[in-house]
């Protein structure tokens, strides 16, 4: 929901209010664009346990942290990606949110 709400902001403020004019076509045509790399670069962290070494606990398990390279606030995802499988296998995927304004942490 924040997303969408998000969204709708943002065209909004560049004149064109989705909840009301928004054609069958220009929707179609905004959709297409989450196949486009966003503007964002993105990098990545991996976290392992015992590799920080801060007084707060370490996690569990190994972590790998998307996030775009500019400061900001962005919202963050927590992505679960099943069982017997990697983290990692999901790396260019993750890379791809993460250039649309997105923090994806992905435990192992």
């Amino acid at each position: 929901v924040w997303f969408l709400c998000d969204s709708n902001q943002r065209e909004r403020e560049k004149g064109r209010d989705m909840s009301s004019s928004s054609s069958p076509a220009s929707v179609a045509a905004d959709a297409d664009r989450v196949f486009e790399r966003g503007k964002h670069g993105v990098a990545v962290l991996d976290i392992k346990p015992g590799s920080i070494s801060t007084h707060s606990p370490l996690p569990h398990k190994p972590l790998l942290v998307f996030h775009p390279r500019e400061e900001g606030e962005y919202p963050v995802l927590l992505f679960l990606h099943g069982y017997l499988l990697y983290n990692s296998f999901y790396s260019q995927l993750l890379s791809h949110i993460a250039s649309h304004a997105f923090i994806i942490v992905a435990p192992q």
